[in-house]
């Protein structure tokens, strides 16, 4: 999956019975875990995700859909 014509790729799958994308690249810092609000799924984080692969593209990012969501 590529975001916004970015040639890295996401890795799509089941963490702790959520499903979740993870993005970037691991390193020392812990990744960015989004968790979307009622009603939504981790797609609403697109926008902001893109503008921040923009500013860090080195830090690793989990989007999260919470259960009964995406």
């Amino acid at each position: 999956m590529t975001h916004d014509g970015d040639a890295r790729h996401a890795h799509e799958g089941t963490y702790a019975g959520l499903s979740a994308e993870l993005d970037g690249t691991s390193d020392q810092r812990p990744p960015l875990v989004l968790l979307h609000g009622l009603s939504f799924d981790r797609s609403m984080w697109n926008a902001a995700l893109a503008e921040h692969r923009r500013i860090d593209p080195a830090r690793q990012t989990m989007s999260l859909d919470l259960p009964g969501h995406g």
